[in-house]
This record gives structure tokens, sequence and C-alpha cells, in this order.
């Protein structure tokens, strides 16, 4: 059975979804009816992923994620909103919306197909993604970070184990070797998506954040890549 993913009558996003690796058999786009009937085709259809624009006319996409977060059977939905615009400023303004992911315009293709592949708990088979077990230094102020485990990474990101969680689209400092004694790869992170152990997202996976690398230098996403080819070719 396919994937149901519900999508805005939005041509950016449309092609953005159509032309990734999401328009394999198993998922199937559905575009998002208008005003009233949205809710209750969600409730239909039970999708995996729904997104929502907050510039739709006539949806409050923002009572639209508290609605289904709600809902008995709809817990499992993940919820990317679209937003205007996005930047530290406006991230408090957008924090008490109930979506699990926010992305602002112009949208970033990489990043929505990040934020997407993270909340569904799958990623692009041409970019593939290990288990781990490396030691990371991570946090919000290069001064004060603490200690958690990468358990998967890809050049893209990566699942941070930790109990020091930090909220959806918060910016954030990681440091790690990809092997001991290895060049200190150091960059800056966006939570894409978090397992909270009070709301599970992937039971395959600890409490911690799921992670997009936001501005890892071409060096750094060399060392990854070369690392997890020769996992892979070890396997």
């Amino acid at each position: 059975m396919s994937k149901k993913i519900l999508l805005p009558d939005d041509p950016v996003i449309k092609d953005i979804m159509e032309n990734s690796f999401f328009h394999r058999d198993e998922f199937e786009f559905i575009t998002a009816k208008g005003s009233d009937e949205v809710f209750l085709q969600i409730e239909e259809l039970n999708p995996e992923l729904v997104v929502l624009d907050m510039e739709t006319s006539g949806i409050d996409a923002s009572g639209l994620c508290t609605m289904i977060k709600d809902h008995s059977t709809l817990e499992k939905t993940r919820i990317i909103l679209v937003v205007p615009t996005e930047s530290r400023k406006t991230a408090d303004e957008y924090s008490c919306i109930d979506a699990d992911a926010i992305v602002g315009r112009p949208i970033d293709h990489q990043r929505f197909i990040t934020s997407a592949s993270q909340l569904l708990g799958i990623f692009d088979r041409a970019d593939p993604r290990i288990e781990t077990f490396i030691m990371v230094s991570c946090g919000s102020d290069i001064d004060e970070l603490h200690q958690g485990w990468i358990r998967n990474i890809n050049a893209g990101g990566a699942f941070i184990e930790t109990k020091d969680l930090l909220p959806v689209d918060y910016r954030m400092q990681v440091q790690f070797e990809i092997e001991e004694g290895g060049d200190l790869i150091s960059c800056m992170a966006r939570v894409a998506w978090v397992n909270h152990p009070d709301w599970i997202k992937c039971d395959n996976l600890p409490t911690g954040m799921g992670i997009q690398f936001i501005d890892l230098a071409e060096e750094d996403q060399t060392l990854i890549s070369d690392f997890i080819n020769a996992q892979l070719a070890a396997q």
C-alpha cells in the first residue's frame, strides 16, 4: 500500500517532491482540498505526511496543526509547515505552532527534502546513511557544548542521541571526529526533528535529534562520504 503525502496546491512544492526520490511507487501525492474540506480529507486519508502552507487562502494552517495533533487516529501524521519567511526573529512566532518542521520561503530544495525524509524515517538511496557510534559535542553555545552520540550519519545530516533536546529548527553547533584521531569536523546544524521520550517519532532510535548540516565545509563533506563508502564496502 502506498504512503500518502498531502501537498498544498503549490507548484514549487509539487515540483520539489515530484523531482525527488519521493516519486517512487511507495508514495502517493495528493493535493489538499480548499477551505473546510482539508481536515475531513486528512481524516479520510490518514496520510504519513501533511504539508501545510501558512499563505494558502481560506485555510487556517496553524489551527489544522493543532487539530491533527489532537486527533486520536492521526497522532503519527507528520506535519511540515511552510511559512512566509524564516529567521531567528520569527522563530519564536512559529514556536507555538504544533508542526514537526517549519520551512520558510524561498524554499530550499534540499532542506525541504531532508525535513520530509527525516520525519518519515527514510533517506535518499543516492545518499546512504549508516549506523555509527561517534561522540559529538553539540549545543547552542560554542563555549558550553554538551556531549552526545551520532547514531547514524550521511553527508547531509545525522541523528544525535542526547537528552539535551532542542526545538525543531533551532540552530546549533556540532563538533566531532569521524574517526578517532582524525580531523575535527565543525559546523552549524539545524534541528530537523526530535525523538522526544514523550512522543517518539522513530521507534528504532533513542531519545535525540535528527539534524541537518548547514555550513559543512566541502572537505568535511568529503571526509564523511569517504567514511560512509568505506563502511559500506566492508559490509
